[in-house]
């Protein structure tokens, strides 16, 4: 964006080249350039293809050619009036995007554009504006402009409690800000974005009530200090700009630039107990609400990446009513009690919201305990007895396998192999021959249960030998 002293026109076929004679009055922006375009009276080819802001029925569909040569733009702005005089500065008008990836979507500000600065000769000048949010969004960037090359400091308050402070040097001109760190901002919350300036005898921004048809400011919002604790209202301070000139009521030229919420998918439930039946649950979230105008599409539920199913072996599909897919009555197998399960939720999509897929949440399964109950056994040498186990728990458990010990040491067959013994529907026997070589005393002995998806448990009663 250039300032330039605009006077192309249906005449010059609506190509530029003026020598310079006065300062530019006009803004427009640069949006190409032809090497080869010949301007009429310039002393070379050569010409930027500008965009400018009359609308398409002028010039070419709304742009025009500015000579390379043209002695007009760039060469600043004067900012004042008649009335000030001594005031009256003369200003760089050009501004180069060098970055425009930083998306905003709503900014808050009280003035409509810099008037002039306010100058204090002090070693330290604060200047601040308090916002509040309108709606539940993030707090992204701030904006202001330096008169000269500035050594700043910059606080965020929200709610009259430091968020952010963030520091920086710039050379003269406006500036977005973009925070270090983003800051979560609910409806009516109070935000307010102060300037430290370092840099001595400084100048401080501001908008002139009066210089523009709409005045949108009030006392309360816009401040000035020179010590960071005592704070005069720019509403209401009075100053010259010049003998000619008292200024009754000004603003601050800050900015501060938000970002909306979007849609998210989120599971809500992530507890869950092995063989019990389950309510689960995913919602779509604007912000931190639940989005209750979607009504439409439907959700499924992964589970360490395989999609649940009925026992029939379908697909389980939710709709979504309100922001919110449920499914009810799923009984959790046992494999969700495997280290690391984590379950995920993929929306279909709907002609009102995009397909999307939630984050995958880290399944925590309840622990009612699981026990293992073994039996007091009494036999002589060379007898057969039964060495039973029971596992005690909510469940129904087909899966894992238990060892008996004797004094610690595990109990085998004939042939000298460990004795595993399959866990059905709770329980295990083993049939156990005492051997001959066994004392006639009382022995340890232990139950262990091994399973992937339990933990390890044992329990120990007493083998007599009479």
């Amino acid at each position: 964006m250039i300032a330039v002293d605009l006077n192309a026109s249906s005449e010059n076929d609506y190509k530029q080249y003026k020598k310079y004679t006065g300062s530019p009055d006009h803004f427009v922006c640069i949006i190409g350039w032809d090497d080869e375009m010949e301007i009429p009276n310039a002393p070379d080819k050569g010409a930027w293809i500008v965009k400018n802001s009359y609308g398409e029925e002028w010039g070419y569909d709304g742009y025009f050619y500015l000579s390379y040569y043209d002695e007009t733009y760039d060469n600043g702005i004067d900012v004042g009036s008649v009335l000030d005089l001594l005031d009256f500065r003369h200003y760089d008008a050009s501004a180069i995007i060098f970055n425009d990836t930083d998306k905003y979507d709503k900014n808050y500000q009280y003035e409509l554009g810099l008037s002039t600065f306010f100058n204090n000769e002090t070693n330290y000048s604060w200047y601040k504006n308090t916002f509040y949010s309108t709606e539940e969004e993030t707090l992204a960037g701030i904006s202001t402009y330096f008169e000269k090359p500035t050594d700043w400091q910059l606080y965020i308050y929200l709610n009259d409690e430091l968020t952010l402070t963030q520091s920086g040097t710039n050379n003269a001109g406006y500036y977005t800000i973009k925070l270090d760190e983003y800051i979560p901002l609910q409806k009516d919350d109070k935000f307010e974005a102060v300037f430290k300036i370092l840099t001595p005898e400084t100048a401080i921004p501001v908008s002139i009530k009066g210089d523009f048809i709409y005045g949108i400011y009030h006392e309360n919002l816009s401040y000035i200090s020179t010590d960071g604790e005592n704070w005069q209202d720019l509403a209401n301070m009075t100053w010259k700009t010049s003998i000619f000139r008292t200024i009754n009521s000004q603003v601050a030229c800050i900015k501060a630039f938000t970002i909306l919420p979007t849609n998210t998918l989120k599971v809500d439930t992530t507890e869950f107990t092995i063989g019990q039946p389950a309510t689960i649950q995913a919602s779509i979230y604007y912000g931190s609400q639940i989005n209750t105008t979607i009504n439409k599409g439907k959700i499924t539920f992964k589970v360490n990446g395989k999609t649940l199913k009925d026992a029939d072996g379908k697909v389980i599909y939710a709709k979504v009513v309100n922001g919110t897919a449920v499914i009810e009555d799923y009984v959790v197998p046992s494999d969700w009690a495997k280290e690391n399960t984590t379950i995920q939720a993929v929306y279909s999509g709907s002609s009102d919201v995009a397909k999307m897929t939630s984050d995958k949440e880290t399944v925590t399964i309840n622990a009612e305990e699981t026990t293992i109950t073994t039996y007091d056994v009494t036999a002589s040498i060379g007898d057969e007895v039964k060495l039973t186990a029971t596992i005690n728990s909510p469940n129904t458990i087909n899966t894992g396998k238990i060892v008996f010990k004797i004094n610690g040491k595990t109990v085998k067959d004939s042939n000298g192999k460990v004795i595993y013994a399959k866990v059905v529907n709770n329980q295990v026997v083993v049939n156990y021959t005492v051997p001959a070589d066994m004392k006639a005393k009382s022995y340890n002995l232990t139950a262990v249960f091994i399973s992937s998806e339990y933990e390890r448990i044992e329990d120990t009663k007493t083998l007599t030998v009479i």
